[in-house]
């Protein structure tokens, strides 16, 4: 683990001790395929235009379905230019066996956020000094790192303010979530529309994170018949239709 100053405290035995101790609780943040790969695109080719982290043989001018299409072939070969392009089920000791209790979807943020952190004993941390800008992350006017719909950053640790359905309900359900602000931040959940076509969506990304939609139980994008907001929707309840 790391300490207040970030130091780390944990050796790498202890650690993969800890990690093959079947009693700790295992968690493991995931992503719905399409926003991930999307967001990976908008961040290292249109924001930063770091080219030495491309995929294998892509070109921007050949665009989102380049992109794709590059990684698609790093994923047939095996070998990614960098593993924040694999497939999260490639990751995380995942394809070795590893079994995890929990895989939290970051589009269901509200719901398991609060139960989370209380698991850790991370309020103080998580609820102030927020909003200092650093290299990764830029602050603002919030405190804490994250605050559900209907809640603010004193409140959202207060006992007996959280209830089941993630804040929503709250005397205060007014509020608005107030979300991290990395600066790997692309919103590419509200773009999808404007880069996937039926192609992509129903060839190469279901192709490519095939395990993904399996492994962390994402349901597929209907193209045909489903809006990117609609989408979106689906897969930020709690409970969906595989």
């Amino acid at each position: 683990y790391w300490d207040q100053e970030f130091r780390l405290k944990t050796t790498m035995e202890e650690f993969h001790n800890a990690l093959m101790n079947s009693t700790i609780k295992r968690f493991m943040f995931v992503r719905n395929p399409y926003s991930r790969l999307l967001s990976a695109y908008l961040d290292k080719v249109i924001l930063q235009h770091k080219r030495g982290v491309y995929p294998h043989r892509f070109k921007e001018s050949s665009g989102f379905p380049g992109f794709l299409h590059a990684l698609r072939n790093e994923n047939r070969r095996g070998v990614f230019t960098r593993f924040t392009y694999a497939p999260l089920s490639k990751l995380c000791e995942i394809p070795k066996g590893m079994k995890y209790d929990y895989y939290l979807k970051i589009e269901q943020m509200k719901y398991w956020y609060k139960p989370f952190i209380n698991h850790l004993d991370m309020q103080a941390a998580v609820s102030l000094g927020w909003n200092v800008t650093t290299k990764w992350f830029h602050g603002g006017n919030q405190s804490c790192f994250y605050a559900s719909p209907g809640q603010t950053c004193a409140s959202m640790f207060d006992a007996g303010v959280f209830d089941a359905d993630g804040g929503q309900g709250n005397k205060e359900d007014t509020l608005k979530e107030i979300k991290p602000k990395s600066f790997h931040a692309t919103g590419s959940d509200s773009q999808l529309g404007y880069f996937y076509n039926a192609f992509l969506v129903g060839n190469l990304v279901k192709s490519f994170a095939k395990d993904d939609f399996n492994t962390f139980l994402y349901p597929f994008w209907n193209f045909d018949t489903e809006s990117p907001n609609e989408y979106i929707r689906k897969v930020t309840q709690l409970f969906h239709e595989i």
